[in-house]
């Protein structure tokens, strides 16, 4: 009989419905060694029903499905009277709030196995300006800024975007699937781009624009302490790619124009994006699947770091495909790491069991209300 893992998706997050189209795909493909179950998290609350393999049931979701609940604890649900035991909850949820380690955390407090990146590495992700600080690879030109910088420090924050020179492009600092990202040519627009996107994150990127590049994607799992690498993907065009692009115009366009895949590149600069996407795995502690892009300046022939994504949209089964390593053996490592994981992390010391209060006396001590 399979071992039950909850496959986890949806969440409070801008990013919710690319999460469910990266969990039906996955559940549709994968026939590994695991069973996988659905669970919808929709406004804070966990679904498990049938009808959720079906993708006409997002377009106008029953509220009046009952919720499930995760019990502290316990390594099961209850659904409908009847108790499902499961080995571990796997997220595959993306953006804020969902792959940045707080759905991670909430699993960890209830001493629920959770097969993720914990807080700690999962936060620095999905946090473009930290990941770049940390990468220890050469990233475009930037600055960082917080809604304090821009009500306290606008001069400064001018100032900067005038060194950098104009065209900019803007973006939010912990959103992902380009969401919010777009080229701005003077301070008119950059300061307009400012005042929306802060309603989307109160943090912001600024970067240098690269008038002719192509991007370059590869991702990478850690598997028995060796990091195996996908082919490299290139989205060709010096396109800025927004999310209306990779979501809702024409698909068929999109993917035969602007990508190739496997990536025609020298063989020196498919060693060097080799080479920087492990650095920046060690460097950013990474864990599981996580998809690394990169920037190529045609014009000053030189390769930026751009983001790396935490949780991948489908977690990168195509670039995978590859190399031979096909969707039910790539979740089956990724679902026999994190077990691994989960079972080494329960000989952590946790808690420190002195009692300092077994000869403290409180009779005399006043607590203020």
């Amino acid at each position: 009989m399979k071992n039950n893992i909850i496959l986890l998706y949806g969440g409070n997050s801008v990013e919710h419905e690319i999460s469910i189209l990266s969990a039906l795909s996955i559940y549709k493909q994968y026939i590994g060694k695991y069973n996988l179950i659905l669970c919808y998290l929709k406004n804070s609350n966990f679904y498990m029903f049938k009808k959720l393999e079906n993708l006409n049931t997002y377009k106008h979701f029953n509220v009046l499905n009952k919720p499930i609940k995760f019990i502290a604890n316990k390594n099961y649900i209850i659904n409908k009277g009847k108790k499902i035991y499961f080995d571990a909850v796997f997220l595959l949820t993306h953006g804020i709030n969902c792959e940045d380690g707080t759905l991670f955390s909430y699993f960890k407090t209830l001493n629920i196995p959770c097969i993720a990146q914990d807080i700690y590495s999962a936060s620095i992700g999905q946090n473009k300006a930290l990941s770049k600080k940390l990468c220890n690879s050469k990233v475009v030109p930037y600055y960082y800024i917080n809604k304090n910088i821009y009500t306290h420090s606008l001069q400064e924050l001018l100032d900067n975007a005038n060194k950098l020179g104009f065209p900019l492009i803007i973006k939010p600092n912990k959103l992902g699937s380009s969401v919010g990202i777009n080229k701005v040519n003077n301070i008119e627009e950059l300061i307009d781009n400012i005042e929306y996107l802060f309603n989307l994150d109160d943090e912001l990127l600024i970067e240098k624009y690269i008038n002719s590049f192509y991007e370059l994607n590869i991702a990478a799992i850690k598997y028995k302490d060796e990091i195996i690498l996908s082919e490299i993907e290139k989205v060709s065009n010096s396109k800025l790619l927004t999310y209306e692009d990779k979501y809702i115009v024409d698909q068929k366009f999109l993917n035969e124009n602007n990508k190739e895949l496997p990536a025609i590149i020298s063989d020196k600069l498919a060693s060097q994006i080799k080479q920087e996407a492990k650095k920046i795995y060690l460097s950013l502690n990474a864990k599981y699947i996580v998809r690394m892009d990169f920037l190529y300046d045609l014009d000053n022939k030189k390769l930026y770091f751009n983001e790396i994504n935490n949780i991948p949209g489908s977690l990168a089964t195509y670039l995978f495909k590859y190399v031979n390593i096909d969707i039910n053996t790539l979740i089956d490592m990724y679902v026999d790491e994190g077990l691994k994981d989960i079972d080494k992390n329960k000989r952590i010391i946790s808690s420190y069991e002195e009692n300092i209060f077994k000869d403290v006396s409180f009779n005399n001590v006043k607590f203020n209300k």
